[in-house]
């Protein structure tokens, strides 16, 4: 799991972290926080970044175990209105060959973004891609984290984004890549 929560290492940490899908935890009931984690005790100390684990596997049946906790986690998530704005969110190295031809992305895991374009520049180093999300449906929880100057802006599970103008190269070090939000036509989701 990558250090930082507003940049992934390369594009495969950033697929890997948005193609496994959490449908099913909708079923499971809302609990309080120490019930949803009850049966995670022995993993507490690192709660948010098992979580993080297990949204990012490939493995489903992993990802079971968190339902408790990611229906509380995503009810509360929930309950804030959605927002329109301009955020930004950076992977190190070029990646920006996987946002052509229009392709539609799926993001599955929660992902955390910058309304505030300097909080994620000093992440990218000297290699990076810097994407511009024009998020439609973004969480605002910049009054509700620890360090409310980070103005972080939460984008959901399955939020689906596509490229919207061509990348922009600047000298073969920087790419930025202006992605909007879209809803989808329709998801279908498959049993494993």
């Amino acid at each position: 799991m990558s250090k930082n929560r507003f940049a992934n290492h390369t594009i495969f940490e950033l697929q890997e972290a948005n193609h496994s899908p959490i449908f099913g935890y909708e079923d499971s009931p809302i609990l309080t926080l120490e019930e949803a984690v009850e049966k995670l005790i022995p993993l507490v100390p690192g709660v948010l970044a098992y979580v993080m684990t297990a949204l990012r596997a490939e493995d489903r049946h992993a990802l079971i175990p968190w339902f408790a906790y990611l229906k509380l986690f995503m009810t509360a998530l929930n309950k804030l209105l959605p927002i329109k704005a301009v955020v930004w969110r950076g992977v190190y190295g070029d990646v920006s060959s996987v946002f052509a031809n229009n392709n539609i992305e799926v993001w599955w895991s929660v992902n955390s973004t910058s309304s505030d374009l300097e909080i994620v520049q000093p992440f990218l180093g000297e290699h990076g891609t810097l994407f511009t999300i024009e998020a439609k449906c973004g969480k605002d929880i910049s009054q509700f984290a620890a360090n409310p100057d980070e103005k972080e802006v939460i984008l959901m599970p399955g939020t689906c984004v596509r490229a919207k103008t061509e990348v922009l190269n600047f000298n073969d070090r920087l790419f930025v890549v202006h992605l909007d939000e879209i809803t989808p036509q329709r998801l279908i989701y498959l049993k494993r």
